[in-house]
């Protein structure tokens, strides 16, 4: 019951998403950025341009929103 409870809440909540930097070598990591989203689904891709330039993909519903979780069931 305690597990039910708590996966409820969880399910519930609007999510976030960011990407972070994983040393493979020393399983070390770190956050790089908080990709914008409203909390619905997160799937990022990070592609490199240059030595210090990046294209970040994202899906996610409209920035200009972000309306309660179970609303967008």
């Amino acid at each position: 019951m305690q597990f039910a409870d708590y996966d409820g809440s969880y399910a519930a909540t609007t999510k976030r998403c960011s990407l972070w930097s994983i040393d493979a070598a020393t399983r070390a990591f770190e956050p790089l950025v908080d990709v914008p989203g409203t909390g619905d689904t997160c799937y990022p891709e990070m592609i490199p341009i240059t030595k210090h330039s990046y294209v970040v993909y994202n899906y996610s519903s409209p920035l200009d929103t972000d309306p309660p979780w179970a609303l967008r069931c």
